[in-house]
């Protein structure tokens, strides 16, 4: 009996042993139509996706703050400005590095940032079906999980989603590959380091996930001398990109680097610090409540859709968590773990979400909380996909279920995508030296905003500008896009606001300093209303050094809008 049941394991084993090698038999490069074909759902996921995206990144100037640091921080690169040492900047040299060269190629135009958003937002959406393809999920679960990343989206402008991530992303696919072959995750250390460059706190959450899961013992894990090797090459990689842009823009001055990316970072914080929005989910799960059960059945759960995904972000860390719960079960690990690729990418994934988490929670918003949401993404449905599929009942009824749900995404995402034509068809072109393709909807602009872009354009008197706010003693954001719109110059290497920094004693001197070295003669004030958050943002600095020069200095010349213009 015993013999027998020893005879039973081991086939079992070796069964399983023979599915991973015929999986890696057929994932291998040399098998290039296989290869190709796999490739294929991949790539028409991205066209699918850039299509989807097309008609949003053509409306309005909505991020005047948010888009406004990328794009002019990019122009400033063009001209031959060095992040750090010539402008203010708490983000990674990358993006301005890489959007200034996007500049020079097809020309400073606000359009060409907005379709290398939607290709980064494309591919990141790319990348979430691949993973889940790799975890084990069918072809509808893993397009699930990208039109879900899509419908939350919808909401925001494409910044917000890094390049950086889909770096990370990238790498956790190429990890896992290397080490079921028992490759040098050199390639892998290179992305990570690439995507320090465009974010460093990015970069090195997604390097210390791939050393967690080099050096986790797990199935068919390596030796301690090879994942010596392999952490070895892991940073031999990461220094390789990392280290040699970094190195360059510390060569020019260690302390300008340090200060932008560490000191001031840490003394902005307070003032962005935000609780769970407890009251906002609990408002969106009554509201979501009252759609399903309402009447209009069809319309109803279009709209549904769109808020479970919106929902999601803000639910996805406790979400995850009541999955994770029935994993303590070794029983169900090992079932779940029957491949060490599927092991893997879920201990990278995880890992991520483990780091990613702090920067979720210093700041709950949508903007900072969806990063993990993306990272979480995958694991959560493989998850709900493997526990629904443990119960026979559940099994009969999961690919109609599947097929509903999928139907239901897709024709609200479409939906969706032909609102968004419907409105470019209707708009009107933004009459502006940099904004071409780029249409106004009613109600989509600063209110203004285009006149005083006209006025600045024409203005004679080709000086440096400064773009502020009515008073400086309480900083949220400012008005950066105006500075590229109006192809204007800043008279300060502050020219992007951050409270904690802007409203202290020593920047407004400099930025005074910088003023009267610059011999700017025209000032900028944007009237937009204070947002008052719950934290030290809304709190008064007491500092009024900045606010009784411009008062001083400049005259009060034009209203336009929500902006006030000021010239000496």
């Amino acid at each position: 009996m015993e013999e027998s049941e020893s005879d039973e394991i081991l086939m079992q084993h070796q069964n399983r042993e023979e599915l991973q090698y015929a999986s890696n038999l057929d994932a291998h490069p040399s098998n290039k139509s296989g290869k190709l074909t796999r490739l294929l759902p991949g790539f028409a996921v991205f066209l699918l996706a850039l299509v989807y995206f097309l008609p949003k990144i053509t409306v309005g100037l909505e991020s005047l703050y948010d888009e406004g640091i990328h794009v002019y921080g990019a122009e400033r690169v063009l001209v031959g400005d060095r992040p750090y040492h010539d402008f203010y900047c708490i983000y990674g040299p990358g993006a301005f590095y890489w959007l200034a060269a996007l500049f020079k190629v097809f020309g400073v135009q606000l359009i060409v940032s907005r379709l290398n958003d939607a290709v980064i937002c494309a591919l990141t959406g790319s990348l979430i079906f691949i993973i889940c393809r790799k975890l084990g999920l069918a072809k509808p679960w893993s397009l699930i999980s990208t039109l879900v990343y899509l419908a939350a989206l919808e909401g925001s402008h494409l910044k917000m989603v890094s390049p950086a991530l889909m770096l990370i992303l990238a790498a956790g696919l190429r990890l896992t590959e290397d080490l079921s072959r028992n490759r040098r995750p050199w390639l892998t250390g290179m992305l990570l380091g690439l995507a320090a460059v465009f974010r460093h706190d990015f970069g090195v959450f997604g390097f210390v996930a791939s050393l967690a899961v080099i050096l986790c013992p797990r199935e068919n894990s390596q030796g301690k001398q090879e994942k010596f090797r392999s952490s070895v090459s892991l940073l031999t990689g990461f220094v390789l990109i990392a280290g040699a842009v970094y190195g360059a823009l510390l060569s020019a001055g260690f302390y300008a680097v340090f200060e932008n990316l560490v000191i001031f970072p840490s003394k902005s914080l307070p003032y962005r610090v935000l609780p769970y929005p407890i009251d906002l989910v609990n408002t969106q799960i009554q509201a979501l409540a009252s759609l399903l059960i309402g009447k209009n059945v069809l319309m109803n759960y279009g709209i549904a859709l769109f808020m479970i995904s919106q929902l999601l972000v803000f639910i996805g860390p406790i979400l995850i968590v009541f999955l994770l719960m029935p994993l303590v079960k070794r029983n169900l690990r090992r079932e779940l773990f029957q491949y060490s690729e599927r092991q893997t990418l879920f201990l990278f994934l995880l890992s991520l979400a483990v780091f990613f988490l702090p920067y979720s929670f210093g700041r709950c918003d949508f903007l900072h909380m969806f990063p993990f949401f993306v990272i979480s993404l995958p694991i959560s449905l493989m998850l709900i996909h493997f526990y629904l599929s443990r119960f026979k009942k559940v099994c009969s009824i999961l690919r109609p279920i599947t097929l509903l749900f999928l139907s239901f995404f897709i024709l609200d995402l479409a939906g969706v995508f032909f609102i968004n034509v419907m409105n470019f068809q209707k708009g009107v072109p933004i009459n502006l030296n940099r904004t071409q393709g780029i249409i106004s909807i009613k109600g989509k602009e600063s209110e203004g905003l285009v006149e005083l872009i006209h006025e600045l354009e024409t203005d004679k008197r080709p000086s440096p500008i400064f773009v502020g706010s009515p008073q400086h003693d309480k900083v949220f954001i400012n008005a950066v896009m105006v500075y590229f719109l109006s192809g204007r110059r800043s008279g300060t290497l502050y020219h992007h606001f951050d409270p904690g920094v802007t409203n202290t004693r020593i920047i407004q001197q400099n930025i005074i300093n910088d003023l009267e070295t610059n011999q700017v003669d025209t000032v900028v004030l944007w009237d937009q209303e204070f947002i008052n958050e719950p934290n030290q943002s809304r709190e008064s600095s007491d500092v009024t050094l900045l606010d009784e020069y411009i008062d001083q200095n400049f005259i009060h010349t034009k209203k336009i809008g929500e902006f006030t213009l000021k010239r000496r």
